[in-house]
């Protein structure tokens, strides 16, 4: 792997020098922005730290790598406004994957303005064609690429959820509030929350949840709280969760709580801080959502399990409950499980029932590994021949 490394650095007064030469190609050739990227200035300079800084064979590589990542949106024309939340998606990924950049280093404007004037001038056109100055200094929270990066950094994985990626005022509201912005356990709950809602509208929903953790600052120290204790305070009553969980196919089940979390007052149990992230951000229950799909499926199986060996369904359908059908499944049928369901199966000639019968089905065969479908489907064969 790239081992971590810093960048040049180019300061203010340059920065709006180069900025110039931007907003005169932007009027006079916009389709030609890409003639501007470098991978050097003659007054850019290194950091007095002694890290590696990026050489400019290095720098051309890791241009090369974002703008093949990006090779989808054509960098002859700005980005459309209805589609500004996926391009900003998508170009802090690439980033994050490319640039490699020293986290220390990544806290400096000057840094930020050297890659977004001199190595990607087309990508921050692309993205804010009137090139606000903002946009080009390597501003906080503003800069084009260093709030792409930032964004991609602490939310990661819930970008590409099918219910987001969140928009650009949900994202203010979780970036740009300095007593949330520094709390990533706090900003990926609240980020979590915002992609299970799905009123009328979410962009005023972000603002309220904001609003509300932000009171919160003011009686408890947020940054001490586990995610399951700010779930506690943050979300929405325990029925309503539920109702907005279940609706996107997520699992709204009760999970066991670490040694911190506290216990709501009708005695339940809250989910724990590791559990959360699974179940809130599995994407919304639409036919392409296999992992909802799967988990559907797995609480009907338990149903015409539960008519055929009762106590066999009613405890797996208590760990489908729980643990969520992909969680279940992998557990229940894994190359080491032993459990005498088959044999009931296989007597009542049902093998069809089977949770090795379902996970080797081609629509789900992407949730497992080649190592699990092949003892599944092992298992599933010597059930069959002794029914023979």
């Amino acid at each position: 792997m790239t081992p971590l490394r810093a960048f040049p650095r180019l300061s203010r007064g340059e920065t709006l020098l180069v900025r110039e030469h931007m907003l005169r190609q932007a009027a006079d050739s916009p389709r030609r922005m890409s003639d501007l990227a470098g991978v050097t200035h003659p007054k850019a300079s290194g950091i007095p730290t002694g890290a590696h800084v990026a050489n400019p064979e290095e720098i051309a590589a890791v241009r090369k790598d974002v703008m093949q990542d990006l090779s989808a949106w054509p960098t002859d024309r700005p980005v459309q406004r209805q589609h500004t939340a996926e391009f900003d998606r998508d170009l802090g990924q690439a980033l994050a994957r490319h640039l490699r950049i020293l986290p220390a280093d990544a806290g400096h404007e000057e840094t930020w303005s050297f890659l977004a004037a001199i190595v990607f001038p087309d990508l921050t056109w692309m993205r804010y064609p009137d090139l606000h100055k903002d946009r080009v200094l390597g501003v906080r929270h503003r800069n084009v690429l260093r709030r792409a990066w930032f964004r991609q950094t602490i939310l990661g994985d819930l970008q590409f959820t099918e219910a987001g990626p969140l928009g650009e005022d949900e994202l203010v509201n979780l970036f740009e509030r300095p007593s949330l912005s520094m709390n990533v356990t706090l900003l990926r709950t609240l980020a979590r929350l915002v992609l299970a809602y799905d009123g009328p509208d979410r962009s005023e929903y972000a603002r309220s949840l904001t609003r509300r953790a932000v009171m919160l600052t003011g009686t408890f120290l947020l940054d001490g709280l586990t995610e399951s204790q700010l779930l506690e305070h943050l979300a929405p009553d325990p029925h309503t969760l539920e109702t907005m969980l279940t609706a996107h196919g997520m699992v709204p089940h009760p999970l066991p709580s670490s040694a911190t979390a506290t216990s709501p007052r009708d005695g339940s149990r809250p989910p724990s801080a590791d559990q959360i992230p699974e179940r809130l951000t599995a994407p919304r229950g639409k036919p392409s959502d296999l992992v909802a799909r799967f988990h559907r499926h797995m609480l009907r199986l338990t149903e015409e399990v539960a008519s055929i060996a009762p106590q066999a369904g009613r405890v797996l359908h208590f760990l489908v409950n729980r643990d969520g059908g992909l969680k279940t499944a992998r557990a229940w049928a894994a190359p080491d499980s032993e459990h005498a369901l088959l044999d009931v199966l296989q007597k009542a000639k049902r093998l069809d029932l089977s949770i090795e019968a379902l996970v080797i089905q081609p629509v789900y065969r992407p949730l497992f590994s080649e190592e699990f479908l092949e003892a599944a489907t092992e298992r599933l064969r010597k059930a069959s021949r002794r029914s023979e």
